[in-house]
């Protein structure tokens, strides 16, 4: 069977056409784990389909290499809003991808990371726990939370300014949240180490 990698050329990345053009990254993924779809959108944007085949992929032995199920932690949740620049009237379906150093939340509209780094904190919210001044930053997304449900807000500087994000990660709250919370822990720990 014919690759449908055809555009891609691994020779040295850093000299592409794209090198100093940021606008290629945007919106588009870290990685497209479907198979199938990523060898369409691979097809459909000459190669620019990701992040990964825009910078060149990993190799070994001059061989180039995807990336593997192993290396992604991959789930579901609801985006009941919070980030300034990504308000919602209702919640949203969106992918989260766990990666060593930050997260990626995906929906059909927007893409956006949050750095372990730049994590101040994650916590677990129900409606009692809602305050006037939780209210005033989440905005209106706070009255399309559920009775005696437990949502995850993690609230973290982006650069620009702090966000308090709200999700429902649904089936995967306990196994997920503990994940990203030990991920923020181990970053705090090393820059603290790096700073000393």
């Amino acid at each position: 069977m014919r690759s449908p990698y055809l555009f891609y050329h691994s020779s040295n990345p850093l000299l592409s056409e794209h090198a100093h053009d940021l606008e290629v990254f945007q919106n588009k993924p870290f990685w497209i784990w479907d198979q199938k779809e990523h060898d369409i959108k691979f097809k459909e944007t000459e190669g620019q389909c990701c992040h990964v085949d825009i910078l060149g992929r990993p190799q070994k032995d001059g061989k180039d290499y995807p990336i593997f199920d192993y290396q992604k932690l991959i789930f579901d949740a609801k985006y009941l809003g919070g980030h300034k620049a990504h308000p919602v009237k209702k919640q949203k379906d969106v992918r989260i991808d766990i990666f060593l150093d930050r997260i990626e939340v995906h929906s059909d509209e927007f893409i956006f990371n949050i750095p372990y780094t730049q994590m101040i904190n994650i916590e677990n919210m129900d409606e009692k726990k809602i305050t006037l001044k939780r209210f005033i930053l989440v905005g209106l997304f706070a009255l399309a939370w559920k009775k005696k449900k437990v949502y995850t807000v993690i609230e973290y500087n982006d650069g620009v300014d702090t966000q308090e994000i709200a999700f429902d990660f649904e089936k995967h709250l306990e196994k997920q949240q503990p994940v990203i919370y030990q991920k923020m822990i181990a970053a705090r720990t090393k820059k603290d180490e790096d700073g000393k």
